[in-house]
């Protein structure tokens, strides 16, 4: 079992880095792409943000599978995690 502790100071952290790219992306201009309808939407941001967060928690907890919103990965199925 994890320590809560350790996830909720490890979840503020890659929080932390995926808020540097929002904000930098914020002021730039952006390209939308549609994923599943027109009210179903995407960006580049929504990606590289997520490839951070998958990245460090499969770094962190590799045991760990992920739900995923954005569909960047193939982890799917949410077993454990914080």
């Amino acid at each position: 079992m994890a320590d809560w502790t350790d996830c909720l100071n490890f979840g503020i952290s890659i929080a932390k880095q995926a808020s540097k790219v929002v904000l930098t992306a914020f002021q730039q201009e952006k390209e939308v792409k549609l994923k599943s309808s027109p009210a179903d939407l995407v960006t580049e941001t929504d990606q590289r943000v997520e490839m951070i967060l998958l990245s460090a928690i499969r770094s962190q907890y590799p045991q760990h599978r992920i739900l995923i919103l954005e569909g960047t990965g193939n982890f799917v199925n949410l077993k454990q995690g914080c």
